[in-house]
């Protein structure tokens, strides 16, 4: 939780969503970084997912892990709340089935069918 709040901005909200899941809501970033100056989502995720990569001190001596997460967009990935988060899991899936330690984004709603992205 410490790792995801320095990578945010103070505006972000960061919130464990499950035993192992967590969701940072982003106000005003995109997918990519256009939406603001802000670096985008994928970005921010990257970054993330770059420090826990990186090895985490403990008692016994250093360790790693990997992370997986899903991105999606509102209203570019859903048109409610309920429906981010399903676009977020089923990403979040994904970027799983994938080999873990990615980033996967939902594709957009208007292409149906669509490429997924993956970093």
């Amino acid at each position: 939780a410490r790792i995801l709040e320095k990578n945010v901005r103070n505006i972000d909200v960061t919130a464990r969503y499950g035993g192992d899941e967590f969701a940072v809501l982003m106000p005003e970033v995109g997918i990519d970084g256009g939406s603001t100056d802000m670096s985008g989502a994928i970005q921010v995720a990257n970054r993330i997912r770059e420090a826990i990569d990186s090895g985490m001190p403990a008692p016994e001596g250093e360790f790693s892990l990997n992370l997986s997460m899903g991105i999606a967009e509102f209203p570019a990935h859903a048109p409610s709340a309920e429906q981010l988060l399903e676009r977020a899991g089923w990403a979040l899936r994904e970027a799983k089935q994938r080999g873990k330690n990615r980033v996967v984004t939902a594709p957009p709603l208007q292409t149906p069918g669509a490429d997924i992205a993956s970093v």
